[in-house]
């Protein structure tokens, strides 16, 4: 018998690959990552990673982030991201992020959910600055399988003031077909509040753990 978890993913599958993509524009997205751990809890991972919109290269971006572990519990993390905007005939424009956030998640059998709360000085997908982001994710692993589920729902608010403009909605796979190698495979639903405005993220991102 499918189980609660099975049977939203489900239903999140038909609206976000059947129902979703017939409104809205869509944006591709494709990285590679390399995450290191230099000491006890502390990950560090380097990111490099291209997107892409209907009429050809958008951006490329170079992330930088540390993590720390404190318990088995919560973690707090800083990043940084160089983000260069390709701009057809004109030079390409440079921006920096610089972002920081803590985590708190608890595992509950096969099921671990996880609350994050992050600060970003700069948001390259609107172009704006100094945004607070809100994140509630369920990640499941299945029995026996490479590949594992999450669902995420995120809010866009910004920092000086309590007006929410953005939602974004996440289901990702992720595999793991051997030793240090992961795929994840994402689609990602944003909402914007102020206007009807919809767009479709979807991406791939390698990662090889030393």
């Amino acid at each position: 018998m499918c189980s609660l978890f099975c049977r939203l993913l489900k239903l999140g599958a038909i609206l976000m690959f059947i129902i979703f993509p017939l409104f809205g524009k869509w944006e591709y997205r494709a990285a590679a990552s390399l995450k290191i751990s230099p000491a006890d809890h502390v990950d560090i991972k380097i990111t490099p990673e291209v997107r892409f919109q209907g009429d050809g290269l958008d951006k490329y971006l170079a992330e930088s982030e540390a993590e720390y572990d404190f318990f088995d519990f919560f973690e707090v993390g800083a990043s940084y991201r160089l983000i260069v905007k390709h701009v057809k005939s004109e030079p390409d424009i440079i921006r920096h992020r610089l972002a920081a956030y803590v985590n708190a998640e608890i595992k509950i059998g096969r099921t671990q959910p996880s609350f994050r709360v992050m600060y970003n000085s700069y948001e390259e997908d609107e172009e704006i600055s100094n945004i607070i982001r809100v994140k509630t994710t369920l990640d499941h692993n299945i029995p026996n399988s490479k590949i594992d589920p999450s669902i995420a729902a995120e809010i866009y608010h910004y920092f000086s003031t309590s007006v929410f403009y953005k939602f974004r909605y996440s289901f990702v796979l992720d595999w793991h077909p051997s030793g240090p190698h992961s795929v994840e495979f994402k689609y990602k639903l944003d909402d914007y509040m102020s206007s009807d405005k919809i767009r479709h993220l979807m991406e791939i991102e390698y990662e090889f753990e030393l």
